[in-house]
């Protein structure tokens, strides 16, 4: 038995010595398919590629626009209702100038597009793509993410004030932001868009926004049934305005800051873009490897939906709240002032 192994272990590597394993095998025409459909837009972007292999390193050749991009390919939008279609789109080809620095080809990129401001939320969408030299057509569906509202009785749904910090019991409020669940959404991203003015010492003024992006959540069901919230952190809120904008100290141009308002807003993804991606997102666990997912029939990707929903009013904060952007102990350096010239904390004082 020794002698056996012996005699294996030698021509293991006797083989692996004098014979050329080739990594690469047969080629095969794959086709890498993203497109997500928003009512929010009026031109809507598919990005369609094929996958590619070859002997040369495969970092090289991700640079090569060559390698992975389609030549004369046919590919078009159908928007089916109650089982026959209404309208049909046949997409274009651009080229795009301003893609960033990456793995792949930049800053080139061919992509394909169709105008249509009036998708229909209670239609489906059928995109159909035909490949010189590939007998099997590319497809795929998805319904669009419609009819959006959120719940009257939430706080952005009023004009009334906004509050994060109660001077009287000086202790951090945190206000609930508040929506309904919508038929064929499932992962609901929201965001706060914090609004303010840069005056500058030349008398000139910018307006500028930064965004704050809460965790997502995930509805239990696509039915569009029951409600979620999301709360507002009043402690974390000032923490992300002195994480987002530099002190005054830092920022020599600038002679002061003044808040304008808030504002909220929903991203909705359908239920095959929240799969996607939480299939790519990176493992935590013990297990690292992840299920492959894609609705793409004879080919990878994605192609599904998603709608931005804004909040109805912009919201000022009560003068508590802004009393603590002011002279807070995270925002007390950020020159932020106010514009009445009766109030402690005057711009020109």
């Amino acid at each position: 038995m020794k002698n056996y192994w012996t005699f294996i272990i030698c021509c293991i590597l006797i083989w692996s010595c004098e014979t050329d394993v080739d990594v690469n095998d047969d080629w095969k025409d794959i086709t890498v398919t993203f497109g997500v459909l928003s009512k929010n837009d009026s031109t809507h972007y598919i990005k369609i590629n094929k996958a590619f292999l070859g002997k040369a390193d495969a970092y090289v050749m991700a640079q090569i626009s060559d390698s992975s991009q389609y030549q004369n390919i046919s590919a078009t939008i159908e928007e089916i209702k109650n089982g026959t279609t209404q309208r049909s789109w046949s997409l274009k080809d651009t080229l795009i100038t301003d893609k960033e620095e990456g793995t792949f080809y930049y800053p080139e990129q061919t992509v394909y597009y169709f105008y249509a401001d009036n998708l229909d939320g209670d239609a489906s969408y059928q995109l159909t793509i035909s490949i010189p030299g590939k007998e099997e057509t590319v497809s795929a569906n998805t319904e669009l993410i419609d009819n959006f509202a959120l719940l009257g009785g939430f706080i952005f749904q009023s004009p009334v004030d906004i509050g994060f910090y109660n001077k009287g019991t000086v202790e951090y409020t945190d206000p609930v932001f508040e929506w309904g669940a919508q038929k064929d959404g499932k992962r609901y991203q929201p965001t706060l868009v914090f609004k303010y003015v840069e005056m500058y010492l030349d008398t000139t003024a910018d307006t500028l926004t930064f965004e704050w992006y809460m965790p997502p959540q995930k509805a239990g069901n696509i039915l569009g049934v029951g409600s979620m919230e999301q709360e507002i952190k009043g402690e974390e809120f000032y923490q992300q305005i002195a994480a987002n904008i530099k002190p005054i100290a830092e920022s020599p141009n600038v002679k002061w800051r003044k808040f304008i308002d808030l504002r909220m807003y929903l991203t909705i993804a359908a239920d095959e873009l929240n799969t996607y991606i939480e299939v790519n997102e990176p493992a935590t666990g013990l297990i690292q490897e992840k299920p492959e997912y894609t609705n793409i029939e004879n080919g990878i990707g994605i192609f599904s939906s998603r709608i931005k929903v804004y909040s109805k009013f912009n919201k000022e904060m009560n003068s508590d709240s802004d009393n603590e952007l002011y002279s807070g102990k995270y925002t007390s350096d950020l020159g932020f002032c106010d514009p009445n010239p009766n109030h402690d904390y005057f711009c020109g004082n």
